[in-house]
């Protein structure tokens, strides 16, 4: 199927993915992971607490978060596209107050299990590599997030132990640099 303009800026492909710039017709698949209160589970520091509660609220937090995203130079908040439907977002970012980036990912729960969230990161570590120039990224994740924690063992990301570095709570940190 051709790419379109209108389903929102390509940013680059995996074997299996598109990963793209969200648009306001993505609500709908947001509101999947974000209403669900086991995806937001460990998002944010500290985590997120309630789930988005409806399609009204969820159109209102993602024109903030594409704001943000439109006003910071290299912030990547991007759907993972998988057969033309959105099963998640990828992120790639810096860390609180540092001069690094983060990599991420957050899912549908119906989406889990299936290898996008390793996919997508793998990719969008290599953007990083690539076209914004870093030369390492890391990873964050709460050390009960087991998931997350397995998929930045499947990216080959060096474990460095426990930080409170970045928001002043202890999350585990990842990193991975950029091959030679």
């Amino acid at each position: 199927m051709p790419w379109s303009v209108d389903q929102g800026m390509l940013v680059f492909e995996t074997e299996r993915l598109r990963i793209r710039e969200y648009t306001e017709r993505d609500v709908t698949a947001m509101f999947r992971m974000y209403g669900d209160r086991e995806v937001i589970r460990y998002l944010g520091v500290p985590p997120m607490g309630d789930p988005v509660p409806d399609l009204e609220d969820m159109a209102r937090r993602q024109q903030a978060i594409l704001a943000k995203v439109h006003g910071e130079d290299r912030f990547g908040y991007w759907a993972i596209e998988f057969e033309d439907r959105v099963v998640g977002t990828v992120l790639l970012k810096r860390l609180p107050d540092v001069e690094d980036f983060e990599v991420g990912w957050h899912l549908a729960q119906a989406e889990w299990g299936h290898g996008f969230a390793t996919e997508a990161a793998r990719g969008a570590i290599q953007f990083g590599f690539q076209n914004w120039g870093l030369e390492e990224i890391f990873a964050i994740a709460y050390k009960e997030n087991v998931r997350s924690l397995k998929v930045m063992d499947r990216l080959g990301m060096t474990a460095l132990g426990p930080t409170t570095k970045f928001h002043g709570i202890e999350l585990e940190l990842y990193r991975v640099a950029k091959p030679a």
